[in-house]
């Protein structure tokens, strides 16, 4: 059978050669043997009548079927052979022209047998070869779906992009371009074969094929890029068909990804080209998930590295802060030595020169010049303003060794003390009025503090507006911000705003003391209480037209106000 078949299948050439040669053979032999083997010579014949019917079917078999009898008999004839039976002989061409004929319809269906076998071997190769690239599709797919979880560091996942993408073409020649940070153009990331040199070259947005892919957002095939009207001259690789597809996030486009054959006249089939750009699709998902998980690793890595120093900051901050403490305890112990020198040391000696002063001034009074009375009266108003100094710096200074303690305080009567406490600071206050507005019956407070806020408020108050015709003091407490706020108002002298902020700092004055007495610590000391309490003041005044001096004091949840 595969003798057989290897002589159906021979050249048509090498059919005609191998017939002629049988025929002529049996033509000689039959023209120059001798009549014994005649019968010999005729069997011999039907060797070149199967050959000659497996070569050319069943007409040609049976017209040489019939042909080798006769030629057989016509040598008989030739060589006078007495056993020569015409009736036999036609009876032998008849058959051998049969038999030829037989085997030459069994060769034409034993062809078309072949031909069918042949064209379904070709079609089962055709569907093989179209499975094998549906399988290197479907495992390129696979493969970057997996990368899609597993592989996210971005330089590893662009190499398994791009090796895919080769791999399913069937090209070794390839690269993948990225959009810039500030899309004025795109730079080759990841290159392969002839575009392997090109690696963070940027072309300018819109050139090139990348540029036109980028624009139009659709996949496109140049079939001979070094002929093509827009090619760049400046990048140089043996390739000729290009095909570039986008790569597709969620919102935008973020590169390019290109494929090239370096073979002239070859091209991608519309079947490589749907595959590839769905690839592409899944390849910029891949791609744009791994880039936004690195960006949140790098966002994550920032802030532990924020945390660590602010972690390490606060431990500075705190070993500071234990130092500065300790700075402050010793400044404090030196601050209560100097308060105790000042309590012991320095006042007894200036009360003994008022009261020295005040015996001389009386015993001789008699005695001494006018003169020198008023010098005595100096003397004694200094050493007094001095004794005053040192208190208001004692209290200040006692008042930063306080600690706050609130409790219901009643208001109306602490305030009704603290007017008194500072209208006996002065002389010929009989006429200053005190009004109270809306004032509530208790407050949270420090009561030690809250008497000393009222008494130096009013004291002030009563400084700058007791020489007016007609002086009046207004206390109240108003709703602010959804907080009590207390105010203070007098109608006294005023003062430009512009010095608001200097009056509450200690020892600063606005006004001579021959003008208006006092030491200027007074405001300062009402801020120190008031922020303890952590709260404000403020101040609204105006030349010629009084202040009004505001303060709230932190939590007064508990204050009550009387109807």
């Amino acid at each position: 059978m595969k003798i057989a078949k290897r002589l159906i299948l021979l050249a048509p050439k090498t059919k005609m050669v191998i017939s002629f040669i049988l025929l002529a053979i049996y033509i000689g032999l039959a023209l120059l043997a001798p009549p014994e083997v005649g019968f010999a010579v005729l069997v011999l014949g039907f060797a070149p009548i199967i050959l000659i019917s497996l070569f050319y079917g069943w007409q040609i078999g049976a017209f040489f079927g019939m042909l080798v009898p006769f030629i057989s008999a016509a040598a008989a004839l030739l060589h006078n052979d007495p056993a020569f039976d015409a009736g036999k002989r036609l009876g032998g061409i008849i058959s051998a022209g049969i038999l030829g004929a037989v085997i030459g319809l069994i060769r034409n269906q034993w062809l078309e047998m072949l031909n069918a076998e042949q064209a379904l071997d070709e079609r089962i190769a055709e569907k093989t070869q179209i499975l094998q690239q549906q399988n290197e599709y479907l495992k390129a797919l696979h493969e970057t779906t997996l990368a899609l979880i597993n592989h996210l560091d971005l330089h590893t996942l662009l190499q398994l992009i791009l090796s895919r993408a080769c791999q399913i073409s069937g090209t070794p020649h390839g690269f993948i371009d990225l959009v810039l940070p500030d899309q004025s153009g795109i730079r080759q990331e990841l290159g392969m074969g002839e575009f392997a040199h090109l690696n963070g070259v940027i072309t300018p947005k819109g050139v090139g094929l990348t540029g036109r892919v980028l624009a139009s957002g659709q996949a496109m095939q140049v079939e001979d890029y070094p002929t093509w009207e827009h090619h760049i001259p400046a990048y140089q690789f043996g390739v000729h068909a290009i095909v570039c597809f986008p790569l597709r996030g969620r919102d935008e486009t973020i590169g390019v990804l290109g494929l090239a054959y370096a073979e002239k006249g070859r091209l991608f089939t519309p079947k490589q080209i749907e595959q590839l750009e769905q690839f592409s699709h899944l390849a910029a998902l891949a791609y744009e998930n791994a880039h936004l998980y690195h960006a949140v690793q790098e966002e994550l890595y920032k802030r532990e590295q924020a945390e660590r120093d602010v972690r390490l900051l606060n431990e500075a901050l705190e070993q500071r802060v234990l130092e500065r403490t300790a700075q402050l305890e010793y400044a404090n112990r030196e601050l209560q030595g100097f308060s105790y020198a000042i309590s012991h040391d320095l006042r007894p000696p200036l009360r003994a020169i008022d009261g020295y002063s005040r015996i001389v001034m009386e015993q001789e009074k008699e005695n001494i010049s006018a003169e020198s009375l008023e010098l005595l009266n100096k003397v004694r108003h200094y050493a007094q303003r001095m004794d005053r100094l040192i208190n208001d710096m004692l209290n200040f200074t006692r008042l930063g060794r306080h600690t706050l303690r609130r409790a219901p305080t009643p208001v109306r009567e602490d305030i009704l003390q603290a007017f008194e406490q500072a209208r006996a600071e002065f002389d010929n206050t009989d006429n200053v009025q005190l009004i109270l507005h809306d004032i509530p019956e208790t407050i949270y407070a420090d009561p030690a503090l809250l008497h000393i806020i009222f008494t130096h408020l009013f004291s002030n108050a009563i400084k700058f507006s007791r020489h007016t015709p007609a002086p009046r003091i207004e206390v109240g407490c108003e709703i602010m911000n959804n907080a009590p706020t207390f105010y203070v108002r007098d109608y006294g002298i005023g003062f430009d705003m512009k010095y608001a902020q200097k009056i509450f700092s200690v020892f600063e004055r606005l006004h001579t003391s021959d003008e208006f007495d006092g030491t200027g610590a007074g405001l300062a000391i009402v801020q120190r209480a008031i922020q303890f309490h952590e709260g404000r003041i403020w101040v609204n005044a105006a030349p010629g037209q009084g202040a009004t001096f505001y303060f709230t004091l932190g939590d007064t949840q508990h204050a009550q106000h009387t109807p």
